[in-house]
């Protein structure tokens, strides 16, 4: 295997006219150049190079080599410096996997400002609850609750701690009544999330003598959309599990009930996170603190 430092040296001597010349433009002594020179000659058994006390030619050989690799060793000085442009520019794509109901409530409100001011940059939300492999499938960003992160992760907290809600419309509970314990809800419609198309639900839990607690509930209404769900709570179709600050705008209006408030759990705050090894962009490494949490003061 060649040396390419001793190629790219040949090309700038050969540009430069000069061994002086050429040591000033890499900043190295001129003794350095005409070391790497004839090193190379000597690997290649071929002399490249007519030297004069006043100036440098190519040969016949040393001509060919420059006309073959010149163009080649441009365009890798080219690509160098489109990268080092893509590391210091906000410019490029950022993929992000989350829950839509996350990218709705904890992203997007964030990120979409910030796409207004760097018009270069590009986001891709892919919306899975499932817990996938982000490294494997090509994902800059995965959130997660913070118990859930993996070890090899870095995390960066985006949420306060999630405190959930079991939320009705006013005309269903009017029809229906108020579920009072966990197990009342058996005889009432629950708007389940479902994590894949066989239909497995995201079970709602309780806390209940100090320890969280699960129990089989009527999911009449099922869907991996939160827009549809949301939708059936509007109309009045059944109970939703959700957080508070999903619920937040919806109970502000009045036309909306939260039960079993003394059931509710609260679970660790949303952690953004990509691997400890990945390089950042400049537009990532602003999505980040974007996105960082900060505790209100007082």
């Amino acid at each position: 295997m060649h040396n390419f430092n001793e190629l790219n040296i040949f090309i700038t001597v050969v540009q430069a006219g000069s061994f002086t010349k050429a040591a000033k433009t890499l900043n190295v002594t001129t003794s350095a150049i005409s070391h790497a020179m004839s090193g190379l000659e000597a690997k290649l058994e071929t002399k490249l190079l007519n030297r004069t006390t006043r100036s440098i030619s190519c040969t016949e050989a040393g001509k060919n080599l420059y006309d073959r690799i010149q163009p080649l060793f441009a365009e890798i000085n080219l690509q160098v410096e489109e990268l080092e442009s893509f590391a210091n520019q906000a410019v490029g794509t950022i993929r992000i996997n989350c829950a839509d109901n996350v990218g709705q409530l904890y992203l997007a409100p964030r990120i979409y400002p910030y796409l207004k001011e760097n018009p270069k940059v590009n986001l891709e939300f892919y919306h899975d609850a499932n817990f996938v492999d982000i490294v494997k499938q090509r994902f800059d960003f995965g959130v997660r609750l913070g118990a859930d992160l993996p070890q090899d992760m870095i995390g960066v907290q985006i949420s306060p701690p999630l405190r959930m809600l079991y939320l009705a419309h006013k005309s269903y509970i009017h029809k229906h009544g108020t579920p009072q314990t966990p197990l009342d809800l058996v005889d009432h419609v629950c708007l389940g999330f479902t994590l894949n198309d066989r239909g497995t639900v995201v079970p709602w839990e309780f806390v209940e003598q100090g320890s969280i607690q699960n129990h089989s509930l009527n999911y009449q209404i099922r869907s991996n959309s939160s827009s549809l769900l949301y939708d059936a709570l509007d109309k009045g179709m059944g109970i939703l599990w959700l957080t508070a600050g999903a619920a937040q705008e919806r109970l502000a209006t009045g036309d909306y009930v939260e039960v079993l408030s003394t059931y509710a759990p609260t679970y660790d705050p949303l952690y953004l996170y990509y691997p400890q090894n990945r390089f950042k962009t400049k537009a990532m490494s602003e999505i980040i603190e974007l996105l960082r949490y900060q505790q209100p003061l007082g």
